[in-house]
């Protein structure tokens, strides 16, 4: 499901399964058979519309993993809420940073991660 024609038009060109349409429809989400599907991932940044989309998947398919990306630490507890597993654009850069500088300073004793933590 896509929202952007150039995209769509892409994604069609070489042969890909795709719908011009928005998640927050739940008409939408029944046309890309999400009552069958394992995992739907939110790629888009904009919170409100996941927020809006997540309920309207979980009527449909209760037990579905849900992915989403939070641009800013705030997202995360509303997605979070919703059961949503984050992917968190913010704390991903932050772990990337360190990782490259720890990797300059070839310290391989240090974690990212552990400095980064949860934010």
């Amino acid at each position: 499901m896509e929202q952007n024609s150039d995209t769509v038009r892409a994604l069609k060109s070489e042969g890909q399964p795709v719908l011009f349409a928005d998640a927050t429809h739940s008409e939408a989400l029944d046309l890309a058979g999400i009552q069958r599907a394992r995992l739907v991932a939110f790629t888009f940044p904009a919170v409100n519309a996941t927020c809006i989309a997540v309920p309207l998947v979980r009527e449909r398919n209760e037990g579905i993993c849900i992915f989403a990306r939070a641009k800013f630490s705030n997202e995360v507890t509303r997605l979070r809420e919703l059961g949503v597993q984050v992917i968190h654009d913010e704390r991903e850069s932050a772990v990337a940073m360190v990782r490259a500088a720890v990797s300059s300073y070839q310290r391989a004793d240090i974690e990212p991660e552990e400095i980064v933590g949860d934010t």
